[in-house]
């Protein structure tokens, strides 16, 4: 899929584009989210010293070579420039698991030039893709209902489903049911950690149950999770990288974990 391909040439790139100074991108994270992982693309690159490694640049060098000549010149200049893209990389990218049925997967980027972005969209589409106009959004028609793809001049959104990916579900989300306006996801937004993650285990468990993914007998186990967030964070510098991770939960199940920690142990 060519938006999916885009993503990943970005990844590689070296991030020098702007700050971002908006938020419109973070509006279409729904608060019922299961996880939301947040990724700060150009400190990641910069930081874990990735693009120095001689096997990521010779990669790069064969992959440029490999696609269609009329595409290279685009692909080189965004590889070495990311404001050629028009995403905004320095700015993070989200990618949140959203708990609606059948569960989807939204990824939201800050666009920082919508004009450079659809102009690479469509030279990597060669053809394949069309993009219309749609309550004030631009959508990207490839022929696929289980990826949907809108940008405009804040954003970019793509969700991933394996029914059918309705783009609605997050563009038209009111403030009470956004996720930037949860208190479980309020580290996660303030934050200036390189990466980060959040994950509603009660959410994630009381889902399972749901869905019968769960036998019976694991059941009361699963339901313990109720009430419980798991946070994850990580940064790097010269190549390495250090990552925290804690549990928030319930004061009762906090007790209870103590009470277990303190019982001495039996040796036979």
């Amino acid at each position: 899929i060519p938006v999916i391909s885009m993503l990943c040439v970005l990844l590689l790139a070296a991030c020098n584009s702007k700050k971002s100074e908006t938020e419109a991108y973070l509006k279409v994270l729904p608060d019922n989210s299961l996880a939301i992982v947040k990724m700060a693309l150009g400190n990641i690159l910069d930081e874990s010293e990735i693009l120095g490694n001689t096997f990521i640049k010779g990669a790069a060098g064969i992959g440029i070579g490999s696609l269609p000549e009329n595409m290279r010149p685009l692909l080189q200049s965004i590889y070495d420039n990311p404001v050629a893209s028009g995403i905004n990389i320095n700015a993070p990218m989200y990618l949140a698991v959203a708990n609606v049925d059948p569960i989807s997967m939204v990824i939201t980027m800050d666009m920082d030039n919508m004009e450079a972005f659809e102009n690479a969209l469509l030279t990597f589409g060669m053809g394949e893709i069309e993009v219309i106009e749609q309550d004030g959004m631009k959508h990207v028609v490839t022929g696929d209902d289980e990826v949907a793809c809108a940008y405009d001049s804040n954003k970019l959104i793509i969700v991933v489903d394996d029914k059918y990916a309705d783009m609605a579900t997050y563009t038209e989300l009111v403030d009470d049911d956004m996720a930037v306006n949860d208190k479980r996801f309020e580290k996660l937004f303030e934050g200036d950690d390189d990466q980060a993650a959040v994950y509603d285990l009660g959410a994630f468990g009381k889902e399972l149950v749901r869905s019968g993914e769960v036998e019976p007998e694991f059941e009361p186990y699963i339901k313990m999770l109720k009430g419980c967030v798991m946070y994850s964070d990580a940064n790097f510098e010269k190549g390495y990288a250090c990552q925290n991770v804690y549990v928030d939960m319930p004061k009762e199940y906090r007790e209870s974990l103590d009470k277990l920690m303190k019982k001495p142990t039996r040796h036979h």
